[in-house]
């Protein structure tokens, strides 16, 4: 499946592990019969459902600038790397189960919380306070949003200075330090 070939329905490829789909125009995508899908990318996507449901080994998914408005990655356990920032009309992201999370980037969205409950990687680069940037010149953007980071340990947490962090029901204050 490739973007270029408008494939809706990957159905016919149950063995695909990699699915590269930015920039595409299609109204709707299809992954619930490619259990092996391990990378997806829909970054860009005008679609504002997908279904992952059926992905348990996907370790990578790429939505940003997308219309997505919900992202719930309940049942992909192995997921790694979470790319939903710039998504303007997402209100709902579900990474309670995501326990291999190391790398999400979840700034300007419509949401007004991340619960990183589920997430234990996330919460020890939280609580560590291994880095927070105040001016994001240091990392490629302009305007203002919080971000932790261990580059050692390739971890990442990007979010906006109005969102509320959640560890076990405890609201944690992110305020970007000036």
């Amino acid at each position: 499946c490739q973007s270029s070939l408008w494939v809706e329905d990957c159905s016919p490829f149950p063995n695909l592990e990699y699915l590269e789909m930015s920039y595409n125009n299609i109204p709707s995508l299809d992954v619930t019969q490619n259990p092996k899908l391990m990378y997806l990318n829909v970054a860009y996507g005008k679609f504002d459902t997908i279904d992952l449901s059926h992905n348990p080994l996907l370790k990578e998914f790429w939505c940003y600038y997308s219309n997505l408005v919900k992202i719930d990655m309940s049942n992909n356990p192995d997921l790694e790397v979470l790319g939903c920032f710039e998504c303007e009309f997402l209100i709902e992201l579900d990474i309670s189960k995501n326990t291999k999370l190391r790398n999400l980037s979840a700034r300007d969205t419509q949401l007004t919380e991340i619960n990183l409950t589920g997430c234990p990687i996330l919460i020890e680069l939280v609580r560590t306070g291994v880095r927070q940037f105040k001016s994001v010149y240091e990392c490629w953007y302009t305007g203002t949003w919080g971000y932790f980071e261990d580059k050692e340990k390739d971890w990442l947490l990007q979010f906006s200075p109005n969102m509320k962090l959640i560890i076990d029901d405890e609201l944690l204050d992110p305020t970007i330090e000036e």
